[in-house]
């Protein structure tokens, strides 16, 4: 079992990433930046979990998404519930506070990166 704390400490790391993350001059946009997760400033670490997170802004329509990744210093991967509380922090919406993640939410392993990655539409006015 790999221990999630979420105190105050961990909320104001998810706080300022996302206040980070959700500025329209930080918006990411594929094929044009460099990884996030090679960005400081899109990369915090809650207890042995590595986080990044994004709004992604569509190359091709400009469409917006929350995408977050999350790996862990192991051969497996991150423990679903543990990812939704990650992405609950970080504005995701719909999660039930169980094991079930938002109905809207894409959610997946990345086997190149090692990470599960969860994504949903972002709108600007639900900033």
């Amino acid at each position: 079992m790999r221990p999630l704390l979420i105190d105050e400490v961990a909320k104001a790391k998810a706080a300022r990433l996302r206040a980070y993350a959700e500025q329209p001059e930080h918006y990411y946009t594929p094929y044009v930046d460099s990884a996030p997760g090679d960005k400081p400033e899109f990369v915090i670490q809650l207890d042995t979990y590595k986080v990044v997170f994004t709004i992604t802004k569509s190359p091709s329509d400009g469409a917006l998404v929350r995408h977050l990744s999350v790996s862990i210093p192991a051969k497996g991967y991150a423990n679903p519930v543990a990812v939704f509380a990650i992405a609950d922090l970080l504005g995701f919406t719909g999660w039930n506070g169980a094991d079930k993640a938002g109905k809207d939410w894409t959610v997946g392993m990345h086997e190149t990166e090692h990470c599960i990655v969860v994504a949903q539409s972002y709108e600007v006015s639900n900033a």
